[in-house]
Parts: structure tokens; C-alpha cells; sequence
């Protein structure tokens, strides 16, 4: 098995997310940065990729996909949905790999996606945090135990650079719910988080028939039961992220 690190281009080089992919890359020991990609007319063009952080890597921003992929075997793209579909065209052609953190994609989008998939290996989740993973797995458990007779909402609130709203990651809290009774959105963008990267999702499952319920704090769920009318414990799932660097790890 070869020991070679992983040759990997990163788009949106010079955003919030880009600055974090790149500084994960260079950190780590067994991934090399290849490629930089930015849109055309981007101040960065030319640049060095790690020059935001008074580093070298030797490694210029381009706005030509063909000359940022060339030697990248894996592209990581959070970027914006028309983008990420521009930049896998290409990844199809020259057999690249591509890790995709966008949100925002139509069902149509989405197809196009897995349409590129029979070609060409792609990983595509709406959080890339671990902890948000852990919670979707449990809320999955959650909702098929409690399948009938309870409503749910997926309360979320982001940094207000935040593009699109449902995020991805409530959008996805919402699928994994789905056997569950009744269903709503509340989004917030308001600026109460400021931190970028920062973020709150919340899922009560309340039982329709009941009183009350009291909601965690951040991402995770809540989930009151029959104990709830007797004053006893109830279950509270609980994840927080504070940065985008979860992202990266």
C-alpha cells in the first residue's frame, strides 16, 4: 500500500473554509495541497494558497480548474452549488475524487450529482462535523422509536453569512425524522451568532397529546416521554460547534 500523502486541491481557496481546509492540509502528514482554485476576477488569483497565514506552500490560486486539478488525485469543494457542479465536471474528466461540504443544492442539482458519482468517486455530506453525525445517527434511532404520536421541529439558527436556510444539516435533521408525525421549520440569521462557523440546531419531539415541551440549547434533540406528566428524567441529546474548523477535522 503506497505511504505517498494524498495529493489535494481545495476550491473556494481563499474564503473562511478555504483558509481552514488549506491550514488542515498543511498540518497534516499524510495529505500534500496541490491545487488552489478561486473564481475568475478573485484578488487571489496568483497568490500563494497559504499566503493569508504568512506561510509558503508553494502552491499558486487559479481560477483554471484543468491547471488547478492536474495533479490532484481528491478536490474539496465548499463552495456554492453552481460551482461545485462546474468543478465535478471536470473532476469526471480527469478522474479526480471529490469531497463536496455544499449546501443548497436542488433535487435537479442533486441528480446531476449522483449522475457524476457512477464516474468518479464522491463523498457529499451536509455537515462534515463529526458530533452533527453522531446526533443524526441517534435522532434516526430516535424517530423510528417514536414514530406515531409526536410532532418535531428542527429549530436552527446560523452566523448571518450563512447562505442558505434550512441548512443543509437541518434539511438532513429533517429526513432522518421523517417517520415522525408532524414536522417545522424555524430559521434564525439575525446575527446572534457571530462567531463564523458557529451554529445551533435544536429538535424537540414532543407528543402531541401532551404538555410542554422544553427544548435543549443546541444541536441535538430532545425527547420527552410519558415520564415527562410524572416529573421524571427525561432524555436530552446535546452538540455544539463554535468554529468551522469541526469541519475540517
Amino acid at each position: 500500500m503506497s505511504t505517498d500523502p494524498i495529493r489535494i486541491a481545495v476550491s473556494g481557496a481563499s474564503g473562511r473554509m478555504g483558509h481552514m481546509l488549506i491550514e488542515a492540509i498543511s498540518a497534516a502528514t499524510d495529505m500534500r495541497l496541490v491545487g488552489a482554485l478561486d473564481v475568475p476576477g478573485s484578488p487571489a488569483i496568483g497568490l500563494d494558497a497559504s499566503a493569508f497565514s504568512g506561510q509558503s506552500s508553494g502552491v499558486k490560486i487559479t481560477s483554471d480548474l484543468r491547471v488547478g486539478l492536474n495533479d490532484a488525485q481528491v478536490l474539496i469543494d465548499f463552495t456554492r452549488p453552481e460551482g461545485t457542479l462546474e468543478h465535478l465536471s471536470v473532476c469526471r474528466e480527469l478522474g479526480v475524487k471529490a469531497v463536496i461540504g455544499t449546501t443548497g443544492f436542488t433535487a435537479e442539482q442533486k441528480s446531476r450529482i449522483t449522475e457524476h458519482a457512477q464516474h468518479v468517486a464522491i463523498m457529499m455530506a451536509p455537515n462534515m462535523s463529526v458530533g452533527v453525525n453522531v446526533v443524526l445517527r441517534l435522532l434516526e434511532v430516535a424517530a423510528n422509536a417514536l414514530s406515531e404520536g409526536y410532532d418535531v421541529e428542527v429549530i436552527e439558527a446560523h452566523h448571518r453569512h450563512k447562505v442558505d436556510a434550512p441548512s443543509g444539516t437541518a434539511l438532513h435533521f429533517a429526513w432522518r425524522s421523517e417517520t415522525t408525525v408532524s414536522l417545522n421549520f424555524s430559521l434564525g440569521r439575525d446575527g446572534t451568532l457571530v462567531a463564523i462557523g458557529s451554529s445551533e440546531h435544536r429538535v424537540p419531539m414532543q407528543a402531541s397529546n401532551q404538555g410542554q415541551c422544553v427544548p435543549n440549547n443546541a444541536h441535538g434533540i430532545f425527547l420527552p416521554s410519558r415520564d415527562v406528566v410524572c416529573g421524571l428524567p427525561t432524555l436530552s441529546i446535546e452538540e455544539s460547534q463554535f468554529a468551522a474548523c469541526v469541519f475540517t477535522r
